[in-house]
């Protein structure tokens, strides 16, 4: 006695080796004649802009952080950057850490003044606020010591203050006072 073979199983076996085979084909006939298939149209995808990934108007080195030396537009200090350091005129240089990314929108005192107002620059440009770790900033005309470095860029110009008080510069009744501000170009 024979077992008999089901029908459907047969059938789908017997399918999947016809599509291999003719699969086999197609690929045999595009080897031997590439161009079969040259006149082709394929429908065209629209054409999508990337968003810019980097600020033009930022005057940054390669890793980022603002570099090189930059002169006063006028009256005022040179000031050269190195990564986090920063030497302010003829002074030695002091250290610096990020602490946080301000738009010219924010406030910097308790008095409701705007970064963009004293750094003339564009109410959606990005300020960097750093922390001074180390090293002498300018300090305040009273002799309060400088705690806090502001950076915007706009261009090749650089505009950098230096801020007193425990506190960061902000909206709330900050005690942070301006103790030097500086408008200088690469």
């Amino acid at each position: 006695m024979t077992a008999e073979r089901p029908l459907l199983p047969n059938l789908i076996g017997g399918l999947l080796l016809l599509a291999a085979l003719t699969v086999a084909a197609v690929g045999g006939l595009l080897a031997r004649d590439p161009d079969l298939f040259s006149g082709l149209a394929l429908p065209s995808l629209p054409k999508v802009e990337a968003p810019a990934i980097l600020d033009t108007r930022r005057t940054t080195g390669p890793d980022g952080l603002t570099q090189g030396l930059f002169r006063p537009e006028g009256e005022g200090p040179v000031l050269t950057f190195d990564a986090a350091g920063v030497a302010w005129g003829d002074a030695e240089p002091f250290r610096t850490a990020p602490h946080r990314i301000l738009t010219g929108d924010d406030r910097w005192n308790g008095q409701g003044g705007r970064l963009s107002g004293l750094f003339d620059i564009p109410r959606d440009a990005q300020v960097e606020l750093r922390r001074i770790t180390e090293g002498e900033a300018p300090a305040c005309a009273d002799g309060a010591p400088g705690r806090w470095l502001a950076v915007s860029h706009e261009g090749p110009t650089v505009v950098v203050a230096v801020f007193s008080g425990e506190q960061p510069p902000g909206p709330e009744g900050s005690p942070a006072r301006l103790c030097a501000l500086a408008r200088v170009q690469r």
